[in-house]
């Protein structure tokens, strides 16, 4: 193995046998210098040099050996104090949360692209995370602060195939003292090595490594360092797949002013330096559910989001595969924003609902959710296009804020828009859209101008304004310039849409359309008021209900109506705010506050699941 070297000048028994206990092994009749390890020939000084030493060296290292050794003794000593302190597993993860046995990789995009992570912390713990559990190789103080940077540059290895930091550690300062910036290297469980470097090219550290009978390292992109007060600490190998990994000894770490559970990868991939966030997912929820439901809210509403993001969590634990992680912390996924957010009645949700989630035939549910429906939820097809039996549109039974809100566009700003989305249809002039049968939401918004047209449909409507002041409309429960304001939006939907086919023209006969149907036979068909004739279509509005459309021939196919814009500008006035599909969080509240529990909430808005 390799030998740290301690004086031999000074005989301290109790030392060593501390040292035994510590490494396995002390070997006291070879305590060779570091320059016996790298082939350097045995000298009577107390400390070699990398590349060997002369006599006069040696004649001033002998004389001055009490010296070098009382220095080497007390580096040996605080070396111990923190390879002791960080030896072993650390308790980094909450011991409910721990015993799920199921733990997440969380990437803090919201941080956004950034060239280092600063670490707030009054020790770190650097090692491995390995089959649910943090093993440290060591623990750091800090001098001046730490953070995590990147370092992919060419390096000498001087060193390598150490058990212990503090090996490493003793290697490296010895080699420093003698004039070489040399570092620790985590490479893998239980194996260290000494860098010497950097060099800004390979060819640089080939040629250095060359003068020192040693082998050249190559750029690695994913190599990270962690610095102290800027100097680096320790470098983290990062090869073939195996990552290093940090904590803090508390179990609450730290960084850029946020504080995390868990223990944190820093993590390269395609140049993008990520700070990947390792945790038990009851931890994780700790903070996902109140940064999702205010934790003032009814206990049972909080149990529910609890279900509904457990659930979630482990359905879309692949969204960010690509990304080097599983979830991120923003709305891509679910807000996840640290131990800031953490509070007693949340808590306590997670606590009482630990392990219990959603399932459809057997089979966990992709439980979304979203802030209010203004009324009633919609069908998945109505949102992302596929069927999804559990996602059924139903009415809200006790929500308690629509939500409501207006928004206004000139057609100049709709032009704009339509460009800016990458559409050449010219001069905006018209808006057609359609609804709902099932909830009246608006299911398909078309933008006709002078030369084409663009048509959005389901929740990419809300996307079709993303250019405009506010972003992206709230959601898809709404009208345009109150067309459709008479009907109550608790009432029943109306009935879709129909489109006449005119074979020839439709005769008007005071309150009817006499059309031909499908065989051409003429049908009488009543209606409120006649729209004008687009294209081949007859607009009919119907009469069973203002702002409802209909026909008595089914066989008709439901087809958009055409708005009326007001002088130049398009009014928009909606309820509900999100996408509609699955549980409404402020209906859940209004649920909760009537007597509903988390189970029955749950499946008020999640068809045909079992809670367990």
């Amino acid at each position: 193995m390799r030998r740290l070297r301690v004086c031999k000048q000074i005989n301290f028994p109790s030392f060593r046998r501390i040292f035994v206990r510590m490494q396995g092994s002390y070997d006291d009749a070879n305590l060779g210098c570091i320059g016996e390890q790298f082939g350097n020939s045995r000298t009577t000084s107390p400390c070699g040099s990398l590349g060997g030493t002369d006599a006069a060296t040696a004649q001033k290292d002998k004389e001055d050996g009490k010296f070098i050794c009382l220095q080497t003794l007390f580096c040996v000593i605080a070396v111990m104090v923190i390879t002791f302190a960080g030896i072993g597993a650390v308790p980094v993860y909450s011991q409910e949360a721990a015993s799920t046995g199921i733990h997440l990789r969380i990437g803090l995009t919201s941080r956004g692209e950034a060239d280092s992570i600063t670490i707030d912390s009054n020790a770190l713990a650097v090692g491995f995370h390995q089959d649910g559990y943090f093993n440290a190789e060591a623990t750091l103080l800090p001098a001046s602060g730490f953070a995590a940077v990147r370092a992919p540059a060419s390096y000498i290895r001087a060193a390598e195939g150490l058990t212990y930091f503090a090996q490493a550690q003793n290697t490296a300062s010895e080699l420093s003292a003698h004039g070489h910036n040399a570092i620790p290297v985590l490479v893998s469980p239980s194996s260290w090595s000494v860098y010497i470097g950097p060099y800004p090219t390979f060819g640089e550290a080939e040629a250095a490594a060359a003068q020192l009978g040693r082998a050249a390292v190559p750029p690695n992109p994913a190599r990270i360092a962690i610095t102290d007060g800027g100097r680096p600490a320790v470098l983290f190998g990062n090869y073939n797949g195996v990552f290093a990994h940090f904590a803090s000894p508390t179990g609450i770490t730290t960084i850029d002013s946020g504080s995390y559970r868990g223990v944190f990868e820093p993590f390269v991939r395609e140049g993008i330096f990520t700070a990947v966030n390792i945790v038990y997912i009851e931890d994780y929820l700790r903070s996902v559910v109140p940064s999702e439901m205010p934790a003032s809210w009814h206990i049972e509403a909080l149990k529910a989001q609890a279900v509904a993001a457990r659930t979630y969590a482990l359905t879309r634990n692949h969204v960010h595969r690509d990304n080097g992680f599983q979830l991120c912390d923003t709305v891509i996924t679910q807000v996840y924003r640290g131990v800031s957010m953490e509070h007693e009645n949340s808590t306590r949700a997670v606590q009482e609902t630990r392990g219990i989630m959603a399932y459809h035939n057997g089979e966990l549910i992709e439980a979304v959710y979203f802030s209010s429906s203004g009324g009633h939820t919609e069908d998945s097809e109505n949102v992302w296009l596929t069927v999804v039996p559990y996602l059924r549109a139903v009415r809200e039974v006790a929500e308690t804020d629509y939500m409501e809100w207006t928004r206004s566009f000139t057609l100049g700003q709709l032009t704009g828009f339509m460009s800016a989305n990458g559409h050449s249809i010219g001069s905006v002039t018209a808006v057609r859209y359609r609804r709902s049968p099932s909830s009246s939401r608006m299911v398909e918004l078309t933008f006709i101008g002078t030369s084409g047209s663009q048509t959005y449909t389901n929740d990419a409507i809300r996307g079709a304004f993303r250019h405009s002041a506010d972003g992206n409309l709230q959601s898809t429960n709404f009208s345009i310039n109150n067309t459709s304001a008479a009907v109550p939006l608790d009432a029943p939907a109306p009935p879709p849409a129909q489109t006449v086919q005119t074979r020839p023209p439709a005769v008007i006969d005071g309150n009817y359309a006499i059309v031909p149907d499908v065989h051409g036979v003429p049908t009488r068909l009543p209606v409120g008021t006649l729209s004008t004739i687009l294209g081949g279509n007859l607009i009919l509005y119907g009469s069973s209900a203002p702002g409802a459309y209909h026909t008595e021939t089914p066989a008709y196919q439901p087809l958009a109506v055409s708005s009326t814009i007001t002088g130049d500008r398009l009014v928009i006035t909606g309820r509900g705010w999100g996408h509609g599909a699955g549980m409404s969080q402020f209906g859940a509240r209004g649920m909760a506050e009537a007597g509903y529990n988390f189970v029955q909430i749950l499946q008020h808005y999640y068809t045909d699941i079992e809670v367990r």
